[in-house]
């Protein structure tokens, strides 16, 4: 996975306003992105508030175990290809879908298993279930596919939408497709300055979706966020 630029300056904005209106905010980009840190956020007491996440999102539909799909794909390669085929075809949706972090590159590229204690930068929606977010208010997950998973029976949709509601979240903003960078920073401007100015979070999203609509028509561009809770 690449470096992610419009990201960063996602994050330092989103940093910027929430300072603006006196948040305690800690910041995590580049390197210091990982796992880890947001396993610490995750757990401390009390839990952040706000947590906004920009990163890779990965989802992979139940292939009933089939490699294929994944080798049509390229997502294996080389003699490591076991280490990436053991997130797309597991049983457990919690272990297809999650959040990619810095150092993760090791794990899906080269194969790297970290020694016990160490994390290998996947986090995937099953380890999301393990935080305690009860005293999390909005999280807002700024990344591809974040509110995909698989529907099971009537336990509705299982993957990272999911895992945050068991760890306690009260609401959050997932994407259902891969999002344009530039829009998707404008919008969150956008819906951050509403919340942060007491608007409903319902309300601020659809207001900020029709503001957005007027220089980007197309709903390819502000439609893919949905607000789940």
């Amino acid at each position: 996975m690449g470096a992610l630029e419009e990201s960063k300056q996602e994050a330092e904005r989103v940093a910027q306003l929430l300072d603006l209106w006196e948040y305690e905010v800690a910041l995590y980009t580049g390197d210091t992105a990982t796992e880890a840190a947001v396993k610490r956020l995750g757990n401390q007491s009390p839990a952040p508030a706000v947590l906004h996440i920009s990163t890779h999102g990965y989802f992979f539909p139940d292939q009933q175990g089939e490699a294929a799909y994944f080798h049509e794909r390229g997502f294996l390669s080389g003699e490591y290809g076991e280490r990436q085929l053991a997130f797309g075809v597991s049983e457990h949706p919690l272990i297809r879908s999650g959040l990619i972090f810095a150092g993760a590159n090791h794990a899906w590229d080269d194969g790297y298993i970290p020694s016990p204690g160490k994390e290998d930068g996947t986090m995937t929606a099953y380890e999301i279930t393990q935080l305690d977010l009860k005293e999390t208010e909005f999280i807002f997950l700024s990344a591809c596919h974040t509110g995909l998973g698989d529907i099971e029976g009537d336990e509705g949709v299982q993957g990272l939408q999911r895992a945050f509601k068991i760890a306690g979240a009260r609401h959050i903003l997932v994407s259902l497709w891969e999002t344009d960078d530039e829009a998707s920073k404008e919008l969150m401007d956008i819906f951050y300055r509403k919340i942060l100015q007491n608007m409903d979070i319902h309300f601020a999203l659809q207001s900020a979706q029709r503001e957005i609509r007027v220089k980007y028509p197309n709903p390819y561009f502000w439609g893919s966020f949905v607000l789940m809770e």
